[in-house]
C-alpha cells in the first residue's frame, strides 16, 4: 500500500530554509540573514512566491543580508542569492530573523507555519517504525485532517494559501481539480492555481494515445526540434531531465540498461535538459557518459507544453509518432518497452 500525506510537501522546503521571527509595533518587516563569503558581491533578491514578483532586490557587501520594507497583506516569500534558492517564509510585519541553521520561532504567521512543518516531519519520520500499513494509513489521516482544519482556520492568509496549493497538487486530472475549486473558489485566480490547471489541460492533451506535440528549442546558434527525433519510424524514448536533479541521474543507469538491450532492435533515447544551465546541462551528460543525443537549455518549453511539473519524465514515443505511455519508471518502462519490442501474437482464424 503506498501512504501518501497529501499536504505539507511544499512547507516543508521551506522547513529547510526556514525563518524566526520576533513581535513588533510597527506594521513594516524587516528580514535579516547571514550570507557565506562566497555570496558576496552577488545581488539577492526578495521573490513573492506566490506571484512570481521580484519585491526588492539589494547588492551583498558584507555577511549579512536586510530586506525593510511594508506589507499590507502577508505572503510566502522567498529570498534567492544570485540563481540559488534561499530561505522561504510569511513576509507579515515584524522582524524576521533567518538563523544561520535555517531554524525559526515567531510571529503569528511564521510560528504557525513552523509548528505545522514539525508535526508533519514528526509523522513522515514516524511512518516507518509503525508495524503495519493500517497504522500508517492511520497516522497519514490523522495528520491530513490537522492539515484540512488549519488550512480552513487560514483561507484568507498564506498559510492556508500554501496548505491549498499543495492539496490541489494532488489532482491529476482537470476535473478533479475543479471539484476542489467547487469547494474552496476564492483560491481559483491564485496563479500557482491557474498554472496547475493549464498544466494539468496540457497533460491531457498530450496523453498516451495522442500523437506527439512538437516543440522547439535554440542554443548556440542551433534549432532543435523533437520532430527531429520524433515519427521517424523508430520507438523514441524521451528523459526530461536536469543536471541538479538528483533521481534524474539515480535513472541513468536503467536508461543505459534499455538503450544496450534494445538499440540495435531500433530504440532510440533522446535527453532534453530543462530548468538547467546549459553548461551545466552539458557538463553533467558527459560526466555520466550519456551515449544519445541531447537537447540542450530546453528550459520550461516543453514542460509547459507536456504539461510536466516533476522529473525524471520518461516519454515513450511510438515509431508513428504516437506517446504510447509518459510519467513512468523503473519496472514499468522496462515492460512498456519490452512490450514494444515483443511482436504481436498472429490472430488465430476462427471457423465460420
Amino acid at each position: 500500500m503506498k501512504s501518501t500525506i497529501s499536504t505539507a510537501a511544499v512547507i516543508a522546503l521551506a522547513l529547510s530554509a526556514a525563518c524566526s521571527t520576533s513581535h513588533a509595533s510597527t506594521p513594516g518587516f524587516t528580514i535579516t540573514t547571514p550570507v557565506p563569503a562566497e555570496s558576496k558581491n552577488k545581488m539577492a533578491y526578495l521573490i513573492n512566491r506566490e506571484t512570481g514578483d521580484k519585491v526588492d532586490s539589494m547588492l551583498i557587501t558584507g555577511n549579512e543580508l536586510k530586506f525593510y520594507g511594508t506589507v499590507a497583506d502577508p505572503y510566502y516569500a522567498r529570498i534567492l542569492i544570485g540563481d540559488k534558492r534561499g530561505p522561504s517564509f510569511i513576509v507579515e510585519p515584524g522582524e524576521i530573523t533567518i538563523a544561520q541553521d535555517g531554524k525559526c520561532t515567531s510571529t503569528a504567521l511564521n510560528k504557525e507555519m513552523n509548528a505545522f512543518t514539525e508535526r508533519y516531519i514528526a509523522v513522515a519520520r514516524s511512518l516507518d517504525s509503525l508495524p503495519s500499513d493500517s497504522l500508517k494509513q492511520a497516522a497519514v489521516d490523522r495528520f491530513n485532517a490537522t492539515a484540512d482544519s488549519t488550512m480552513k482556520a487560514h483561507l484568507s492568509d498564506p498559510l492556508g494559501r500554501i496548505i491549498f496549493i499543495d492539496k490541489a497538487s494532488e489532482c491529476r486530472s482537470t476535473s478533479a481539480l475543479e471539484d476542489l475549486l467547487k469547494t474552496y473558489p476564492q483560491f481559483r485566480t491564485l496563479k500557482s492555481i491557474t498554472d496547475l490547471a493549464t498544466s494539468l489541460h496540457n497533460a491531457e492533451a498530450t496523453a498516451p494515445g495522442k500523437k506527439f506535440t512538437d516543440f522547439t528549442v535554440s542554443y548556440n546558434g542551433t534549432d532543435q526540434k523533437l520532430s527531429d527525433y520524433a515519427g521517424k519510424g523508430k520507438w523514441l524514448l524521451v528523459d526530461f531531465w536536469a543536471s541538479w536533479c538528483g533521481p534524474c541521474r539515480r535513472a541513468m543507469p536503467l536508461l543505459k540498461e534499455l538503450y544496450g538491450q534494445y538499440k540495435d532492435k531500433g530504440l532510440e533515447v533522446l535527453g532534453v535538459a530543462v530548468w538547467d544551465e546549459p553548461a551545466d546541462s552539458e557538463r553533467a551528460a558527459r560526466q555520466m557518459q550519456l551515449p544519445w543525443p541531447q537537447i540542450i537549455n530546453a528550459q520550461k518549453i516543453p514542460t509547459d507544453l507536456y504539461g510536466i511539473y516533476g522529473i525524471p519524465h520518461l516519454m515513450l514515443i511510438a515509431p508513428d509518432g504516437t506517446i504510447a505511455t509518459r510519467g513512468i519508471e523503473g519496472d514499468e518502462m522496462r515492460k512498456a518497452i519490452a512490450d514494444a519490442f515483443t511482436p504481436a501474437a498472429p490472430e488465430t482464424a476462427t471457423e465460420q
